[in-house]
């Protein structure tokens, strides 16, 4: 990496980091029978002028909406129909490769254009037994791509159900780049553990992932009836507000993984799985706004909360909800702008809530019933809630995302104009930040403060030498690193 171009990383990434907060991209929602809630409002305003809505008389459970930064919806989908911000089909919007009944779908604009985004659909894995259930073409990971400055504005579908990946389960996640700019769209393959991460940049998706081998083999699984379904195909998976750590649940197995994602490199790393829940089968995950806490939706038991800066976390569960009815399910769960984690309750006039997400134990104040919704036979609840690139919902203000510092190992000034300043190759979220360069007898050669000069080597003889760097990151953290 250039220099110059290292500094111009710098200041862009604190700026991007710092703005974040104050975007509302995941403001206004769309999800269940009709239903909705702009959070434009406080308290968020119910809305019941949304077409998503059961289809084939199939439970609803796939949403993923879009406004713009000021909060004004632009968009909104179900994985199979595509409705403008007048809640009108755009043309060419039906008959997308999703489904309703799919966990997850993912609204994605491409950074640096304004009027193109991409929806990224999956197959309903978790409800066919054979390929007649679900034709064979239809299978698998699919990306449309939507132009809104098409139809006066409204939006059109330009290109629709392009292929990415025929194996995949009902799991999609985003999340944005450490670079602040570029988005990170994550899969699940299905019979395997493979996780495929999607980059979107300003030069549109780049359709060679990143892939990690690593976790749970997301396998087979029953149905409540005990037919073999593909049934650990579902639940949710969800990326940490601050874009490093991924949760996700296999339904039939009662099992929750976690695992780090680098958001610099797109790569994943397993911290722990762990079952021990009901006999039930579980469905919603959730992280809470400073990405410490972790919440499970359990079909029998409630909600769980685990900490996850607990040494064991398994042993920091809490099960929230001790009044739990028996058809109450619990379905999605969903981080919104107002901090709040929202419960999709199945087939019922009312939405759940825990109202602190941050605070431990019962202290969180989980109400199954926070939201009433009116009785008239629309805008009912159902299983799903809409997903959002993680990132939307989370506030760097209160929660500074940790700094990335990486040097290189060598560097060669030999006048080729190849590698030949000692720069960082990654810097993000980093205040300020000074560097020594001794040699092997610990004397002082170079100092710096301004990185994007780096080191040229000056009139110092090919060698081994060491360096320490001691920065702060805009968490107002100190730091240091040297080799």
């Amino acid at each position: 990496m250039k220099t110059k171009e290292t500094g111009l990383i710098l200041v862009f990434c604190l700026f991007v980091w710092l703005a974040c907060s104050g975007q509302k991209q995941a403001n206004v929602w769309y999800f269940g029978n009709f239903l909705g809630l702009d959070f434009n409002y406080s308290p968020a305003l119910i809305l019941k002028d949304g077409q998503i809505h059961n289809c084939f008389t199939i439970d609803s459970e796939s949403a993923s909406v879009l406004s713009d930064e000021s909060g004004q919806l632009l968009f909104y989908t179900d994985g199979v129909s595509v409705w403008n911000r007048n809640h009108e089909v755009m043309p060419n919007g039906t008959d997308l490769w999703g489904s309703c009944t799919t966990t997850q779908t993912l609204i994605v604009p491409r950074p640096g254009y304004k009027n193109i985004c991409y929806i990224f659909t999956a197959s309903p894995n978790g409800d066919y037994k054979d390929e007649t259930e679900f034709p064979f073409e239809e299978k698998g990971l699919h990306y449309s791509v939507v132009d809104l400055s098409l139809d006066n504005g409204l939006g059109d579908v330009v290109e629709k159900n392009i292929l990415l990946d025929r194996s995949t389960t009902e799991k999609i996640a985003g999340t944005f780049h450490a670079n602040g700019r570029d988005i990170w769209v994550v899969m699940h393959e299905w019979n395997n553990n493979t996780f495929n991460a999607y980059l979107v940049t300003d030069n549109g998706l780049q359709l060679s992932p990143v892939i990690s081998q690593v976790g749970i083999v997301h396998e087979g699984g029953k149905a409540a009836d005990n037919v073999n379904y593909a049934y650990n195909a579902i639940g949710q998976m969800k990326i940490s507000p601050n874009g490093e750590t991924i949760a996700l649940v296999l339904s039939d197995k009662r099992l929750a993984d976690i695992l780090n994602f680098n958001p610099s490199d797109g790569k994943i790393t397993e911290v722990t799985n762990f079952s021990g829940f009901s006999e039930e089968s579980l469905y919603g995950i959730e992280f809470s706004p400073s990405s410490r806490f972790l919440y499970v939706g359990d079909f029998d038991k409630g909600i769980y909360q685990f900490d996850l800066f607990s040494d064991n976390i398994y042993n920091s569960k809490i099960v929230l909800g001790d009044d739990f009815i028996v058809h109450d399910q619990p379905g999605q769960l969903q981080l919104a702008p107002d901090g709040k984690i929202y419960v999709a309750k199945f087939d019922m006039y009312f939405i759940g809530a825990i109202h602190f997400p941050d605070k431990a134990g019962v202290e969180c104040k989980y109400e199954q019933r926070a939201i009433e919704l009116p009785v008239d036979g629309k805008g009912y609840c159902k299983q799903g809630l809409p997903n959002f690139i993680s990132t939307y919902l989370y506030n760097s203000e209160l929660y500074p995302p940790d700094p990335i510092f990486e040097m290189p190992n060598v560097f060669t000034p030999n006048g080729d104009d190849y590698n030949p300043n000692f720069v960082p190759m990654r810097m993000y979220n980093i205040r300020d930040i000074d560097m020594k360069i001794v040699n092997r007898w610990g004397q002082l050669v170079y100092e710096t403060r301004d990185l994007e000069r780096g080191w040229d080597g000056g009139n110092s003889s090919a060698g081994v030498y060491y360096w320490r760097a001691d920065y702060e990151g805009v968490n107002s953290r100190n730091y240091f690193q040297n080799r």
